[in-house]
């Protein structure tokens, strides 16, 4: 998919278009396991599809599921709505699930959210970002 972004600055003040596809390619091992690896913007233009092609891998592979996420520059609520749903599909289907490569901004944003407790991999021990300092924490 192919996404039309407005960046606010263009000839003469007219809003540019910056073209944001959403990159979305998978292997299936030989032993069952599958990388599904998504890249470029996840938001609400580009969610459902990212879900759906995960969606049909997870189906697909018979052993341990990995998202790689290191080519993933934005992630919206969608976006994070999106990967919620993915991680429950796989454990529906009884396979493991991770995500992988998950840049330090797009994590930033799970551990605030809360999304990271539905992926053990990225949690950290410790005070959640959003309560630190406060002297208390949020039950993971």
């Amino acid at each position: 998919m192919i996404c039309a972004q407005g960046s606010g600055r263009g000839p003469a003040g007219a809003a540019a278009l910056e073209i944001v596809p959403l990159g979305l390619t998978h292997r299936i091992y030989p032993d069952g396991s599958a990388v599904v690896v998504i890249r470029g913007e996840l938001d609400a233009a580009t969610a459902d599809q990212a879900y759906d092609y995960a969606h049909q891998i997870i189906d697909r592979a018979s052993g341990h599921v990995r998202v790689d996420l290191a080519g993933l520059s934005f992630c919206d609520a969608r976006g994070l709505r999106a990967l919620v749903r993915i991680g429950t599909r796989a454990r529906a289907t009884g396979r493991p699930l991770s995500l992988v490569s998950t840049r330090p901004s797009i994590l930033k944003i799970m551990r605030i959210t809360g999304v990271d407790a539905m992926f053990p991999e990225l949690r950290q021990p410790g005070p959640r970002p959003d309560t630190a300092g406060t002297g208390h924490s949020r039950a993971v």
